[in-house]
């Protein structure tokens, strides 16, 4: 019997055809919702990479600095906090307060502790990091 309906030329139904047009639609469908979530996240990762760059430019910058002047006991900040805007980026440069610090490094006039933090589309991005005093 199986092999007759298998043999049959009879064609198909309408009711094989709208299942078979269902199967691809739920395919497509699931296809199209995992690739525009693919290509938000992708746009999200790259954002944020390029914050983390500009964060990492800004505080590769300041290492050419003699930032031996600057108090860290006395807030606010000589000249800090910076801030700047960059292509839709905002930039502020600061000083770490003196109660965020270790206490390895809070008595040690040595390091200057910056925190960079750069702002988009309501996300951030900080980075801390210690400049050390170049001495003669």
């Amino acid at each position: 019997m199986i092999l007759n309906l298998i043999k049959s030329d009879h064609g198909v139904s309408i009711i094989e055809i709208l299942i078979s047009i269902i199967i691809i639609a739920i395919l497509f469908v699931s296809y199209m919702t995992f690739y525009s979530n693919a290509s938000i996240s992708s746009l999200n990762n790259h954002d944020r990479f390029t914050a983390i760059n500009i964060a990492q430019r800004e505080i590769e910058s300041y290492k050419q600095y003699d930032l031996s002047n600057v108090n860290r006991n006395a807030e606010p900040f000589t000249n800090f906090p910076i801030t700047k805007n960059e292509d839709g980026y905002n930039i502020i440069t600061d000083i770490i307060p003196s109660n965020e610090l270790p206490l390895s490094i809070r008595n040690n006039s040595d390091y200057t502790p910056i925190r960079v933090t750069v702002t988009w589309k309501n996300e951030r991005v900080s980075m801390d990091t210690y400049i050390v005093k170049i001495t003669d």
